[in-house]
């Protein structure tokens, strides 16, 4: 389970005046994630509690924010969510290398302060051009991290299933260390004037993850599966013949359906 931290550091917390918070939320974060995987879980099925930590709004490689004020805002913010009672770290969707190496000397700073170790996940995000936002490459990142020594390492938004293959056989054959991948499974594309998606929910993904398996991937994370919405109420690739039917039964009394 995942805590709803992904921007509760200074950077992001900044743009609202509430910096100063940036410990008492992550905190906060972790203790209702705690909290919620404590009451379900079981002897036999334990439940895990993953500290999220995002990028953020400042690139750390452009300098609009040097690598020691992130490490110390990425250590206040891991001070929180160990306190709260996170299982490990989850450092996500980063665009950047030097900002997630500042995330992971951040949470070891943090360890160290509380007196607790706890795992450090990592997971890059690769653009539709094959490459980080800086034009960074996966086998490049792979490199850099495997430095760093996280006990995970993986990718997680900006593409789907299919856009991941290659980068996730790279680190198959590659990567030391077990792997982790949540693609975005549905995502709009605006230049229809309509907001689509690239595939449709529930059915790809385990297709997709049933082809990585035979590439020799370790471990994975399921796909996000964000719900799909459109500004037209046409039927969806993906629903059944009777969902199809209510639906347009009950588009056919909206005046929002009509089409101009």
């Amino acid at each position: 389970m995942e805590t709803n931290s992904f921007g509760s550091f200074a950077v992001p917390l900044g743009e609202y005046g509430i910096a100063d918070r940036a410990q008492e939320l992550s905190r906060t974060a972790a203790v209702l994630a705690r909290t919620a995987a404590d009451e379900i879980s079981t002897p036999e099925h334990p439940r895990f509690v993953a500290g999220s930590m995002g990028p953020g709004t400042k690139f750390a490689s452009l300098g609009q924010i040097s690598y020691a004020e992130l490490r110390d805002m990425y250590a206040d913010q891991a001070v929180g969510l160990l306190e709260g009672g996170v299982d490990l770290f989850i450092v996500e969707t980063q665009f950047d290398l030097l900002g997630l190496k500042a995330a992971m000397n951040g949470c070891r700073s943090a360890m160290a302060q509380v007196g607790r170790e706890v795992p450090i996940q990592t997971q890059v995000t690769i653009e539709l051009t094959g490459r980080m936002l800086p034009g960074t490459e996966i086998g490049a990142a792979l490199v850099a991290l495997e430095a760093m020594k996280p006990d995970v390492i993986g990718i997680n938004c900006a593409t789907g299933p299919e856009e991941m293959s290659e980068h996730l056989r790279h680190l198959s054959a590659h990567c030391p260390v077990p792997i982790a991948c949540l693609p975005t499974q549905a995502y709009p594309r605006w230049w229809t004037a309509r907001c689509t998606t690239t595939s449709p929910p529930r059915t790809s993904s385990p297709t997709r993850c049933a082809s990585w398996r035979t590439t020799g991937w370790r471990w994975s994370v399921d796909a996000a599966e964000p719900r799909p919405s459109t500004s037209e109420c046409s039927p969806k690739p993906w629903e059944t013949g009777a969902r199809r039917s209510a639906r347009s039964a009950s588009s056919q009394g909206s005046p929002r359906s009509t089409r101009r």
